[in-house]
Protein backbone atom coordinates (compact mmCIF):
# COMPACT_ATOMS: atom_id res chain seq x y z
CA UNK A 1 0.00 0.00 0.00
CA UNK A 2 1.44 3.35 -0.77
CA UNK A 3 2.19 6.07 1.87
CA UNK A 4 0.59 8.85 1.76
CA UNK A 5 3.27 11.02 3.29
CA UNK A 6 5.18 10.18 0.15
CA UNK A 7 2.97 11.86 -1.75
CA UNK A 8 4.04 15.41 -1.40
CA UNK A 9 7.55 14.65 -2.04
CA UNK A 10 6.54 12.60 -5.32
CA UNK A 11 4.51 15.67 -6.41
CA UNK A 12 7.23 18.16 -5.53
CA UNK A 13 9.49 16.57 -7.93
CA UNK A 14 7.39 16.29 -10.37
CA UNK A 15 6.69 20.33 -9.74
CA UNK A 16 10.68 20.75 -9.70
CA UNK A 17 11.32 18.75 -13.19
CA UNK A 18 8.39 20.91 -14.76
CA UNK A 19 9.95 23.79 -13.33
CA UNK A 20 13.22 22.99 -14.85
CA UNK A 21 11.72 22.11 -17.81
CA UNK A 22 10.16 24.80 -18.32
CA UNK A 23 13.29 27.06 -17.50
CA UNK A 24 15.24 25.04 -19.97
CA UNK A 25 13.36 25.77 -22.89
CA UNK A 26 12.81 29.80 -22.03
CA UNK A 27 16.62 29.93 -22.17
CA UNK A 28 16.64 27.92 -25.46
CA UNK A 29 14.03 30.27 -26.77
CA UNK A 30 16.02 33.19 -25.67
CA UNK A 31 19.11 32.87 -26.78
CA UNK A 32 17.35 31.53 -30.75
CA UNK A 33 15.42 34.71 -30.52
CA UNK A 34 18.02 37.46 -28.69
CA UNK A 35 21.68 35.94 -29.13
CA UNK A 36 21.79 36.47 -33.05
CA UNK A 37 20.95 40.12 -32.51
CA UNK A 38 23.58 40.59 -29.73
CA UNK A 39 26.61 38.94 -31.76
CA UNK A 40 25.19 41.00 -35.00
CA UNK A 41 25.09 44.20 -32.99
CA UNK A 42 28.30 43.67 -31.17
CA UNK A 43 29.91 42.21 -34.75
CA UNK A 44 28.65 45.60 -36.62
CA UNK A 45 28.65 48.47 -33.75
CA UNK A 46 31.87 46.87 -30.87
CA UNK A 47 30.64 46.57 -27.48
CA UNK A 48 29.03 49.79 -27.45
CA UNK A 49 26.47 48.06 -28.83
CA UNK A 50 25.93 46.81 -24.56
CA UNK A 51 25.62 49.89 -23.19
CA UNK A 52 24.33 52.63 -26.28
CA UNK A 53 21.75 52.64 -28.39
CA UNK A 54 17.84 52.25 -28.70
CA UNK A 55 16.17 51.73 -25.00
CA UNK A 56 14.00 48.51 -26.45
CA UNK A 57 17.50 46.95 -27.57
CA UNK A 58 18.92 47.69 -24.50
CA UNK A 59 16.27 46.69 -22.09
CA UNK A 60 15.82 43.04 -24.48
CA UNK A 61 20.06 42.64 -24.18
CA UNK A 62 20.10 43.17 -20.68
CA UNK A 63 17.22 41.24 -19.79
CA UNK A 64 18.01 38.53 -21.41
CA UNK A 65 21.64 38.90 -19.63
CA UNK A 66 19.85 39.04 -16.13
CA UNK A 67 17.68 36.01 -16.84
CA UNK A 68 20.46 33.84 -18.02
CA UNK A 69 22.66 34.47 -15.03
CA UNK A 70 19.56 33.83 -12.52
CA UNK A 71 18.75 30.87 -14.73
CA UNK A 72 22.72 29.67 -14.05
CA UNK A 73 22.29 30.20 -10.15
CA UNK A 74 18.75 28.62 -10.30
CA UNK A 75 20.65 24.95 -10.92
CA UNK A 76 23.18 26.01 -7.26
CA UNK A 77 20.22 27.52 -5.54
CA UNK A 78 16.56 27.70 -6.57
CA UNK A 79 15.56 30.61 -4.40
CA UNK A 80 18.31 33.29 -5.64
CA UNK A 81 17.67 32.02 -9.43
CA UNK A 82 13.52 32.46 -8.83
CA UNK A 83 14.71 35.98 -7.35
CA UNK A 84 16.67 36.95 -10.28
CA UNK A 85 14.42 35.49 -13.00
CA UNK A 86 11.58 37.82 -11.97
CA UNK A 87 14.17 40.50 -11.49
CA UNK A 88 14.66 40.05 -15.19
CA UNK A 89 10.82 40.17 -16.05
CA UNK A 90 10.38 43.43 -14.60
CA UNK A 91 12.92 44.64 -15.87
CA UNK A 92 11.11 43.41 -19.33
CA UNK A 93 7.85 44.28 -18.74
CA UNK A 94 7.95 47.61 -16.39
CA UNK A 95 9.55 49.92 -19.25
CA UNK A 96 7.33 48.73 -21.81
CA UNK A 97 3.91 48.94 -20.54
CA UNK A 98 5.21 51.98 -18.61
CA UNK A 99 6.20 53.88 -21.29
CA UNK A 100 5.01 52.60 -24.33
CA UNK A 101 1.80 50.65 -23.20
CA UNK A 102 2.93 47.88 -25.50
CA UNK A 103 1.52 44.25 -24.21
CA UNK A 104 3.91 42.47 -26.57
CA UNK A 105 5.99 43.09 -23.58
CA UNK A 106 4.00 40.00 -21.99
CA UNK A 107 5.68 37.16 -24.25
CA UNK A 108 8.48 37.23 -22.81
CA UNK A 109 7.94 38.75 -19.31
CA UNK A 110 5.29 36.43 -18.28
CA UNK A 111 6.77 33.10 -18.94
CA UNK A 112 9.54 34.57 -17.02
CA UNK A 113 7.86 35.99 -14.28
CA UNK A 114 6.10 32.07 -14.20
CA UNK A 115 9.22 30.62 -13.90
CA UNK A 116 10.76 32.70 -11.37
CA UNK A 117 7.93 32.27 -9.14
CA UNK A 118 7.17 28.29 -9.61
CA UNK A 119 11.26 28.15 -8.93
CA UNK A 120 10.96 30.11 -5.43
CA UNK A 121 7.76 28.06 -4.61
CA UNK A 122 9.72 24.79 -5.37
CA UNK A 123 13.04 26.25 -3.35
CA UNK A 124 10.52 27.15 -0.32
CA UNK A 125 8.55 23.37 -0.29
CA UNK A 126 12.20 21.74 -0.82
CA UNK A 127 13.73 23.87 2.22
CA UNK A 128 11.65 22.19 5.35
Amino acid sequence: MNDLRNEPKKSLNIISIITYVLSSLLAIFFSVAIVPKIVGDIIENGYTTLYTGGWEGLVMQWTYIVFIIGFAFSWKNKFIGGLIIILASAIQMSPFLIIDGNLGSLIFGLPMLIVGILLTIVHKKTAY
